[in-house]
């Protein structure tokens, strides 16, 4: 499985990745298909107990449903608004907000993961 991290600092810069695997090899999807990009599912907050929760929630959640996923912390303020994001921790996937306010337990950011995969 590939994961790739990627860190905003609040003035939008990249400030750190982490990523396992190569990042161009087509990617199997839930039902086993092939595609050429990984699901993309950004943490969006200012880097509180709550955000460190969802991030940490949001990668044990993609680990378990072995999907491919980069996972982005977002901490700057005016990205976040971007969304109408006005609560954080906020979750996005695939630029989609599905969660605000909230630290979701593993199971629910697992079934949003798969609601969002559905729906594409």
């Amino acid at each position: 499985m590939t994961q790739s991290l990627k860190t905003r600092g609040t003035s939008g810069e990249q400030t750190g990745t982490k990523s396992a695997g190569s990042e161009s090899e087509p990617q199997p999807t839930l039902n086993g298909e092939t595609k050429g990009t990984k699901m993309i599912i950004k943490v969006l907050g200012s880097g509180c107990t709550n955000c460190k929760t969802l991030e940490l929630r949001t990668k044990e959640a993609v680990e378990e449903l072995h999907i491919e996923a980069v996972i982005e912390k977002v901490q700057d303020y005016q990205e976040i608004a971007s969304y109408g994001v006005l609560r954080t921790p906020g979750l996005v996937i695939d630029g989609k907000v599905v969660s605000v306010g909230a630290v979701p337990k593993v199971d629910e950011i697992k079934n949003l993961i798969l609601k969002q995969t559905a729906t594409v």
